[in-house]
């Protein structure tokens, strides 16, 4: 996964035929460091806090509201997204999908539980994970025929959205902008 860039948008994701009312997503844009661990969903899926290591940001799933946000997790460190992660290439992430929930665990290389490593994974033994979609949200009828997707886009919806926010917005007046004057800024992506 490329690092924290201006003008990128960063991506791990599920894809199913209803896009974007069906997905599941490890994402950022522009300099973000910690990642997003968000679900996409269509009416009638909502998320409730409980046990994981990050913060809830967004209950309501549904992509038609909040700008197609999605309900979603901020990862506090950036040790499992954009620029650590892609110098290091030993960290793990690790989903659980069941029709109750689904979670999300990351590891840094030295704290990959030792049954992932032997290929005997147990969740139950991991402790809580960094996201925990669980609620009042029927896993089975939202997410079906996943696709898997690593993507890096420029700008899109979301950069631009955030590119005022951004310590980005400082080099130029838009994402657009950046990306297009900019093209060395991505070489090593």
């Amino acid at each position: 996964m490329p690092g924290s860039i201006c003008g990128t948008w960063r991506a791990f994701w599920t894809l199913g035929p209803d896009r974007p009312y069906n997905g599941a997503i490890i994402e950022g844009v522009n300099n973000q460091e910690n990642n997003a661990m968000v679900l996409h969903t269509s009416p009638q899926c909502n998320i409730t806090d409980s046990e994981q290591s990050e913060t809830l940001v967004l209950e309501e799933c549904d992509s038609s509201k909040n700008d197609n946000a999605g309900c979603g997790f901020r990862a506090s460190s950036g040790l499992s997204y954009a620029r650590y992660l892609m110098l290091s290439l030993e960290d793990f992430y690790a989903t659980e999908w069941t029709s109750d929930y689904i979670r999300i665990w990351f590891w840094s290389r030295n704290d990959v539980p030792e049954d992932v490593k032997s290929e005997n994974p147990d969740p139950s033994t991991w402790g809580n994970p960094q996201a925990n979609f669980h609620g009042n949200c029927d896993m089975d009828s939202h997410f079906v025929n996943q696709k898997l997707v690593f993507n890096t886009a420029f700008c899109g919806d979301w950069g631009e959205l955030a590119w005022g926010f951004d310590v980005c917005s400082r080099k130029t007046l838009t994402c657009a902008q950046y990306v297009a004057e900019n093209a060395r800024a991505f070489r090593d992506m």
